[in-house]
């Protein structure tokens, strides 16, 4: 008997002397076990990086993903450098990678990774053009004129967004439901959901701001 052990754990076995088909199907599956352990630290290792800001770091780690053709991971890669373009405010570069997922890995846009990218550069273009043309401290001192001016309260919040300060977007959305949770149907906390959906499950930011949101909306 042969048996295909991974981290300690039995994944395949044959009995006797298998013919070509078996082997090729038994090293197959190995070599996909492999490859997916591979890109699971890998793209772990990457999307730890760039949550600490670390945007080269996490570029060259989904570059690598990328190159590494073995791991037949390619869409998740350049959702990762859409991701890396994001936070340094390349939208154009980020544009450019979406439209290879769309173009070469179609049926890989549907995947988590892939839909976070996405809603990540869509948030980041539309802060970018609908922030009016004005500065952060431009906008806070509108806001500081009058508190209850939610139109300047959610410019800034994409003004900060796509400034890569997330913290400081969060916490102005937050402080938009406090005051008025229904202004604009609810545009705050619908806007807060693509946020969260951006930052994804594990962020410590959302983790915090559920918390907050709850305390606040109910």
């Amino acid at each position: 008997t042969t048996l295909g052990v991974f981290g300690g754990r039995m994944v395949n076995s044959f009995v006797g002397v298998p013919d070509e088909a078996v082997l090729d199907e038994f090293t197959d599956l190995m070599l996909r076990v492999a490859g997916h352990n591979q890109l699971v630290e890998l793209a772990t290792m990457a999307n730890g990086a760039l949550e600490r800001g670390q945007i080269e770091e996490a570029r060259a780690l989904f570059q690598d993903i990328l190159n590494a053709s073995q791991l037949r991971a390619e869409a998740i890669a350049l959702a990762g450098l859409i991701r890396c373009a994001v936070q340094e405010g390349k939208i154009e570069e980020g544009q450019e990678l979406a439209n290879v997922i769309r173009e070469s890995f179609p049926k890989d846009q549907q995947a988590p990774e892939v839909q976070q990218a996405f809603t990540a550069l869509e948030l980041a273009a539309n802060a970018s053009a609908t922030t009016g043309g004005a500065s952060i401290e431009d906008l806070k001192q509108k806001i500081a004129a009058d508190s209850n001016d939610m139109d300047s309260r959610l410019q800034l919040v994409n003004a900060l967004w796509a400034a890569s300060q997330q913290s400081n977007a969060i916490n102005e959305l937050l402080a938009m439901i406090k005051i008025d949770k229904h202004w604009n149907d609810q545009a705050a906390r619908k806007l807060l959901l693509k946020f969260w959906e951006t930052l994804g499950p594990d962020h410590a930011l959302v983790a915090s701001s559920r918390k907050r949101f709850g305390m606040i909306w109910f």
